[in-house]
């Protein structure tokens, strides 16, 4: 396994004996892989619980499916009412076609160049380092 715990695809197939393109196969494509193989990389997969790293794909794919959000400090009570309701709506109709919504607050010019590293998704927000 990789440093720190982390499975990989190169874990995994030294783990499963095969090749890292025969686990990505199994992960991208899994028709290409005989059924016996793919069933023995699936386990192995489940057993460590990886997961695709979403910064590595946003890499590769040189697009990070992410909707930056400037927020303004809500005025009034209707305001933020609306306000919880969209965000609601926004970060689950991205994540349904796998998107993460970026939200950031920008009460002065310098701020707006920076937006913070706490992303919502489907009704919740989490910090990221």
């Amino acid at each position: 396994m990789a440093e720190q715990g982390k499975a990989t695809l190169e874990s995994i197939a030294a783990t499963c004996g095969v090749s890292r393109q025969t686990v990505s196969n199994v992960l991208n494509a899994p028709e290409k892989v005989k059924p016996s193989t793919r069933r023995k990389v699936e386990r192995a997969i489940a057993k460590v619980g990886y997961r695709p790293s979403a910064a590595a794909r946003a890499l590769r794919r040189q697009r990070a499916d992410t909707i930056a959000l400037r927020m303004v400090p809500a005025r009034d009570g209707i305001h933020s009412a609306i306000l919880d309701r969209f965000l609601h709506v926004l970060g689950t109709e991205a994540q349904a076609v796998g998107h993460r919504v970026l939200l950031f607050a920008a009460d002065s010019p310098e701020a707006r160049r920076r937006p913070s590293s706490t992303s919502f998704t489907a009704g919740s927000s989490t910090a990221e380092s």
